[in-house]
């Protein structure tokens, strides 16, 4: 997903300035639900926090209400039912040097969602198929929506 987000980024029109930021922290893939963050800084001390992660998670650290919770939970619902992957993104104007223990200390301005699409393979049916006909019970262990799964 990650390689699919920077090459997006590269068709966007206007300056890319990507070179000019060096990752000065980064929070992995953490929490229930999972989010991570990477905060960026070019030479003139300009920062950059960036995360993103399951909506539920970028809700629960952007100051939202009810109302705008619901506003985008509606899209991500109706992405994951077609099995998109939808992940959230956020800002954040953090500026302090001391960076707190948890990510979900930061606050956060919700930008926007990303939904990607990962198509099962072309000879998925058969194969489950022919797993069912053999005795085989199937079980799904992910980190995806379960209406993605």
């Amino acid at each position: 997903m990650e390689i699919a987000l920077h090459q997006a980024y590269q068709e966007l029109p206007g300056k890319d300035d990507r070179p000019d930021f060096k990752m000065v922290y980064e929070y992995p893939l953490s929490g229930t639900p999972p989010m991570m963050t990477h905060i960026f800084e070019n030479a003139s001390g300009v920062r950059m926090v960036a995360a993103k992660g399951a909506p539920e998670a970028m809700l629960s650290v952007c100051m939202l209400s009810n109302v705008e919770k619901e506003s985008i939970l509606k899209p991500v619902n109706e992405f994951t039912k077609k099995g998109y992957r939808v992940l959230g993104v956020g800002q954040s104007s953090f500026s302090a040097n001391q960076f707190p223990e948890t990510q979900q200390q930061i606050e956060f301005r919700f930008v926007g969602l990303i939904a990607f699409y990962d198509p099962a393979k072309h000879n998925i049916r058969s194969v489950l198929e022919s797993f069912y006909r053999a005795g085989i019970q199937i079980k799904i262990i992910t980190g995806d929506n379960a209406a993605t799964t």
